[in-house]
């Protein structure tokens, strides 16, 4: 026994003992993790180019002229930074075949970190994949939107596309896409043959140009009624051709309407720009003249402007992922951390310039007051309804709207609604005349005497189809608002829905957990619910009981469907503070439910948050003394495994030790 037990001391120690560069080159193998390499449909699937991980999978159909979009993920599950990692992905073009597989993974020191594969399969016909120039994205650390690389194509290659270094933890994980067009053999968009069926088709003379630049969509249709596409027109003739100018990758796509109801059929053309490191002998044709801040160093909660002027035909500002059409314009921003704003410049000619500014924050707040913009709900062809939560913490009469447009530059805002000083409130409002199948961007602003505050910048895409004839009036939610928890009660009181949190603070590098619940307090069955939970930027996701994780949304989204009268559930999600979480910033983690009410056929919502403030004090003795036999009593690494186990045996020595010197005794 004092043997075995020697051995068991000596192995804990050895792998105490390993270097952490034996934990340091694993990759992908977190059971939250996505697949290495997966794909999607972006033609059937209606998520668009940045999507959500919802959309991707290990396998997928498509049929004749569908776009693809194939993705290989990565995320440091070691202990220390990895350096110089790079991406690979195969084939770049696939044969003609009814079936085709593709193959990749993260290339680390020399070798393998970790690798998959994902199959598309063509319905009914033989199929090629080409690879469509320039649709090479790279999102890192958890970007929402992303960012075109010089030197993509590396990504076909033995050596991969590099990634730089990346250091561990859910923060800095991120994806590589590129994107493929299934070939146009015996292209069928309707099986249906029948009387009256409309069938049609659209097309362009190309998929990819530079910013700016003219394609030629053509279509034909055969019985169809209502023709749309949008970003073009409605009211169109059965067949046609029209001239279009992307200055962004964009999805243009032909709906119409027959005795087999509404088809579709869509193109996706991409926009590339020049290599930025190759454009020094061009300056004079793409030129930014200035690029500033009205001020480079504010305090937290509080906004500066940012002014630009270029000869561009529109620019971007990164990080917040949205194109402005104007050349020259400016915009506010309220960083809640130093930032670095990176203005690019998109010409016609192809060519792009960039240029940057920095605007740094300091840790004071000179505003109690704080908006929150949170997710659309009720989001439909035509109109949406936009969400916010806002705490004007007293300090006087205080009003909000929203800000919305098809750009960061917005155009367009909501009436101004009243709200109490002294408390937080939901607000909400709803927008129509939307085009279908188109992204736009919003947020919440609220002013008093004392200044004006806004909400992060958040998008939604609207439902492709046929615009939308009726706009259901919509009747709010009754929130009440109790000990940080925002409960909602769905009108007409048909369902309740809460957020709870596990405890009342949140603590820099602590944990966090919520309870997300759900209750059908009425007597009809609520049909195709689905509940959908998204976390601040001051979170990192850990783990959720129930759903699917949306690393691009910070979203888990749960399809619930029917939901039978008393029916309810429960979600527990669990998270970690991050270090660079903004202390006394109220985080607004958000619940949302959405449903079919059988009685009236219409979509209503409940939408529940809670309300916990950013702080540097653990959370309270009381909650910690409740959780201690819960699930964070048991080990979570493999060195907390092992420190228990060489307690339970020295627990045991002694023991041992006692007994023998009872019966010597």
């Amino acid at each position: 026994m004092n043997k075995f037990i020697k051995t068991i001391f000596v192995l804990a120690f050895a792998i105490l003992a390993l270097p952490s560069f034996a934990h340091a080159q694993a990759f992908n193998n977190n059971s939250q993790d996505l697949g290495t390499v997966l794909v999607a449909n972006d033609t059937s699937s209606g998520c668009g180019i940045s999507m959500g991980t919802g959309c991707w999978k290990s396998s997928v159909s498509a049929n004749a002229g569908d776009v693809i979009s194939v993705q290989v993920y990565y995320h440091n599950t070691g202990t220390t930074a990895a350096n110089n990692v790079a991406v690979t992905l195969s084939p770049q073009n696939t044969a003609l075949s009814t079936t085709a597989t593709f193959s990749g993974g993260i290339l680390y020191n020399g070798g393998t970190a970790a690798s998959g594969s994902a199959s598309v399969y063509f319905n009914n016909s033989s199929q090629t994949l080409t690879y469509i120039p320039g649709s090479i994205r790279w999102y890192p650390n958890q970007a929402s939107s992303g960012q075109g690389v010089s030197n993509g194509t590396n990504l076909f290659t033995s050596g991969g596309l590099s990634v730089g270094d990346v250091n561990p933890g859910w923060s800095n994980q991120g994806m590589v896409t590129a994107d493929f067009q299934v070939s146009n053999n015996n292209q069928n968009n309707n099986n249906n043959t029948g009387i009256g069926y409309c069938s049609l088709n659209l097309t362009s003379n190309t998929y990819s140009v530079y910013s700016g630049n003219p394609a030629t969509l053509s279509w034909t249709s055969s019985n169809c009624t209502n023709l749309v596409i949008n970003g073009v027109g409605s009211g169109l003739n059965s067949s046609g051709s029209t001239t279009v100018y992307p200055y962004s990758t964009m999805t243009y796509t032909l709906t119409g309407q027959g005795n087999n109801g509404t088809v579709q059929s869509q193109v996706v053309i991409y926009t590339n720009n020049y290599n930025n490191n190759n454009y020094n002998n061009y300056n004079t044709s793409c030129s930014i003249y200035s690029f500033s801040a009205d001020r480079t160093t504010i305090n937290r909660n509080e906004n500066t402007g940012l002014h630009w002027s270029t000869n561009a035909d529109h620019v971007a500002i990164s990080p917040l992922s949205i194109n402005y059409g104007a050349a020259s314009s400016s915009t506010v921003v309220s960083p809640a951390t130093s930032t670095t704003y990176q203005l690019t410049a998109y010409c016609s000619n192809g060519y792009t310039q960039s240029a940057n500014v920095t605007v740094s924050v300091a840790n004071t707040a000179t505003s109690t007051m704080q908006a929150d913009t949170t997710p659309a709900t009720l989001v439909h062809a035509s109109y949406a309804q936009l969400n916010g939560i806002v705490t004007p913490n007293n300090n006087g009469n205080a009003t909000t709207w929203f800000e919305y447009g098809l750009t960061g530059s917005f155009g367009s805002r909501t009436n101004a609604q009243s709200v109490s000083a002294a408390s937080s409130s939901y607000v909400d409002d709803t927008i129509t005349g939307l085009t279908p199948g188109t992204w736009y961007y919003y947020r919440t602003v609220l002013q008093n005497q004392s200044g004006t505050v806004y909400g992060d910048i958040v998008r939604f895409q609207t439902k492709g189809g046929v615009v939308d004839t009726v706009v259901p009036t919509h009747t709010a939610a009754v929130h009440t608002i109790v000990n940080n928890t925002v409960i909602a009660k769905s009108a007409p009181s048909l369902l309740e829905l809460k957020v709870n949190s596990q405890y009342d603070r949140m603590c820099v590098n602590g944990d966090m957990q919520y309870t997300v619940s759900y209750q059908n307090i009425s007597t009809t069955t609520l049909k195709d619910a689905v509940l959908r939970i998204t976390h601040p930027k001051d979170l990192t996701f850990e783990a959720s009981t129930l759903g699917t994780y949306e690393v691009l949304d910070r979203a888990v989204t749960i399809n619930v469907g029917n939901l039978a009268p008393n029916q309810s559930g429960i979600v527990v999600l669990t998270f970690k503070v991050n270090s660079d979480a903004t202390q006394g910033e109220l985080t607004v983690t958000t619940a949302s439910m959405v449903y079919t009410n059988p009685a009236t056929t219409a979509q209503e919502d409940a939408t529940a948050y809670s309300l916990i403030t950013v702080s540097n004090d653990c959370p309270t003795a009381s909650t910690l003394g409740a959780s201690a036999f819960g699930t964070s009593f048991l080990p979570h690494t493999l060195l907390e495994w092992l420190l228990l186990i060489l307690v339970i045996l020295a627990l045991i020595i002694l023991a041992r030790q006692l007994y023998k010197k009872n019966h010597q005794a």
